[in-house]
């Protein structure tokens, strides 16, 4: 299962409302290093969050690039987006 943490998403949040949003959601108060699963990531900030989120991901190079292709196929939904991405990156 794919996974990232606070202090890998505080290094690239670029994102002040967002980043309060996520701390909310996790009922959390500060940065800590305990995994977050990328299913809990779409539940706070949606799929386009959790894709711009994908580069705190160590290691699943080819996954990850076999996703990005997958988004850039003509007439993807994000529903379709979302799904892949679950399957890819969820439990």
């Amino acid at each position: 299962m794919a996974h990232t943490t606070l202090a890998k998403i505080y290094q690239v949040n670029d994102c002040q409302r967002g980043w309060k949003a996520l701390l909310n959601f996790l009922g959390k108060t500060e940065i800590d290093d305990e995994p977050i699963p990328m299913h809990k990531l779409v539940d706070a900030v949606g799929i386009m969050g959790a894709i711009k989120m994908l580069s705190t991901v160590d290691g699943m190079k080819d996954e990850k690039e076999s996703f990005v292709r997958y988004c850039a196929e003509y007439g993807r939904s994000q529903e379709e987006i979302t799904i892949e991405f679950l399957r890819v990156f969820g439990d």
